[in-house]
Parts: structure tokens; sequence; C-alpha cells
């Protein structure tokens, strides 16, 4: 009995010392990108765990017939070690070759889940997340909270779709203007024509 005992308290210690020895996740929100190759793309925030690392994206449609997916080939690199981890999953958005359609100035918020960096990760690291792809998705953030680099990268999405809006309207405006101002031909009496 006592041997049973022993062996209960044994298991039980070591299991609450593994729980101990876990890792707190990392949770960095408004980090501060550095790098992308989008205008109209913002990272929300990063939660790095023992399980996944997990980042947080809105993007808004700068264009009247848009889409959005992600490559599976997208990966997740940390710059000073060159480790690189491949996509496991998304939400919110479908992976290659199926897409998500969006309306013109749609957003849609989603994340790209990819194995743990818990472990390779020091705060202040740069990673980069990189569709590899001919003129794939890019962006290179560092581990730091930054809302005022943020705020500035909303105003430079929302700007980038508003320019784009305006140069459709102006497209649209010019269009029709040109249908309008062009020259009617004028039906001039023929001096031979009769009706019976």
């Amino acid at each position: 009995m006592t041997h049973i005992i022993r062996i209960f308290v044994f298991v039980y210690i070591v299991g609450f010392g593994s729980f101990l020895l876990k890792a707190n996740p990392i949770v960095i929100e408004y980090p501060m990108v550095v790098e992308k190759s989008i205008e109209y793309c913002v990272i929300n925030k990063i939660c790095i765990d023992d399980n996944h690392t997990e980042i947080f994206f809105y993007y808004k449609n700068p264009s009247s017939k848009g889409w959005i997916n992600f490559s599976r080939t997208t990966t997740l690199e940390i710059l000073r070690s060159s480790e690189s981890y491949e996509l496991q999953y998304a939400k919110g958005i479908p992976l290659s070759p199926y897409k998500q359609d969006l309306r013109f100035g749609e957003g849609v918020y989603f994340s790209l889940v990819f194995p743990s960096v818990l472990k390779e990760i020091k705060r202040g690291d740069f990673i980069r997340i990189k569709e590899n792809l001919q003129g794939g998705f890019l962006f290179s953030f560092r581990l730091y909270t930054n809302i005022k680099e943020y705020s500035r990268q909303c105003k430079l999405m929302n700007d980038f779709v508003y320019k784009q809006k305006m140069k459709t309207n102006n497209n649209k405006e010019s269009a029709i203007r040109s249908k309008s101002q062009r020259k009617r031909k004028v039906l001039k009496k023929d001096p031979d024509f009769k009706i019976d």
C-alpha cells in the first residue's frame, strides 16, 4: 500500500513539476513592422505558446473585384537564427487553391498558425512571414509593441484604399464625360426628301 502511495506521490510531483516548467505564452499586440509587400494589410497581434505560433492580421480589399487566400508554401522565419517553419493552417481565410471574394473596401480578420517558436524566440527578435511564390506576401516584424507604428500603418492602409476608390470613381466619371462630350452628328434636312 505504501508502495502505491509513493508511486502516486512521485507521479503527482513529476506532473506538477512539468506543469511548472511550461513556459508562459508570449502575446505581443501591435508589433513593430519593418517591411511589408502590401499596404492594405496590418498585423494586430502575435501569440506564441507551447503548441503554436499564431499571427493575427487585418486585410482591407483595395479593388472592385478582390479576393484573398494564402499559399500552403508560406513560412515563418526567425531572422537571427534563420530557422524556418511551415504554415500549419489559416483561420478566417482559405488556403490555395480556394479563395474568398471581397467587395471593394471590405475587410477581413484572419490568422496564420505555425508551429511553436517559443523555445527559439527572444523578445525583440525579427521574424519574417513569406509566401514562397513570385510576387507573394511578405511581412517582417519585430517582437516588440509599437502602437504609434501600428497606427501609422492603419492610416496608410486606409489612405491607400481611399485613393484606389477615388481613382476608380474618377475613371468612371471621365468615361461618362467622354461619352456625353462626343460630337453628335447633326441630321440635316434633305431638301429633296418628301414623305408620301
